[in-house]
């Protein structure tokens, strides 16, 4: 190979290099002008509500102009979907770091429970959240996007942790046998958040009762669960 072919081909090996470290800039910069856009809007979120938030006030708070926010979010749905999705995503890894534990699965179910309580006290955006998401879902003729589809996997990834304990407590002998794992699962993790709604609900006016007034989201979401765990434990003839 002679001197002219090797700096031809050095040449084109820099370009390549020097392509792929200008789109991997690129690909940063995007990212962390997502995650600002996410930040700003949470703060505002949370400050003022979902409904009283407009893109103008979030572009102003992330510090950029409105279509460099458009340029990345189609509209408010999909920054608020964006944000369940991450909600999603932690509160799966706590529920996946639950099954590492040394736990029966009867204890496994008390905890994702009381996990999920303590998650949404900490996050109040994240079932406001989860409603926008849902209205989405349950739209017809609403095209879904992608991160609609991921966040529905999150969803179901999450359902598949209690399942995952309704199983490993029949194993264990402190979950009914006669239950399956499937239906003991969705019911634990479906009423479980509308305990949850109850108490956290934006639209907590369909709820006005004065039981619910004079009990916390905690004393509901103990007794709901040992309500249930008491239902679900094998009987001293099993």
């Amino acid at each position: 190979m002679t001197v002219g072919h090797k700096l031809v081909l050095l040449s084109r090996k820099f370009r390549l290099f020097n392509t792929r470290s200008i789109q991997m800039s690129i690909s940063t910069k995007a990212y962390q002008r997502k995650e600002l856009i996410l930040d700003s809007a949470t703060e505002l979120f949370e400050a003022h509500s979902i409904e009283n938030v407009s893109m103008n006030q979030i572009a102003q708070k992330a510090g950029i102009s409105k279509g460099a926010l458009y340029l990345e979010f189609d509209s408010k749905d999909d920054i608020i979907v964006n944000i369940a999705l991450g909600f999603c995503r932690d509160l799966n890894q706590v529920f996946s770091l639950i099954l590492t534990h040394s736990l029966t699965g009867l204890e496994m179910l008390q905890t994702f429970g009381h996990q999920r309580l303590e998650y949404a006290k900490k996050n109040p955006l994240y079932l406001p959240s989860l409603y926008v998401y849902q209205n989405i879902v349950a739209r017809n003729g609403v095209e879904v996007t992608e991160t609609v589809h991921r966040c529905k996997a999150e969803v179901d990834n999450a359902l598949s942790y209690v399942i995952r304990a309704a199983q490993i407590g029949i194993s264990d002998g402190t979950v009914r046998a006669d239950i399956k794992p499937e239906q003991l699962g969705l019911m634990i993790f479906a009423a479980s958040k509308g305990m949850l709604d109850l108490f956290q609900s934006p639209k907590q006016e369909m709820f006005n009762h004065s039981l619910i007034h004079d009990m916390t989201a905690e004393e509901a979401m103990k007794q709901f669960m040992q309500v249930v765990l008491h239902g679900i434990k094998p009987t001293v003839t099993e």
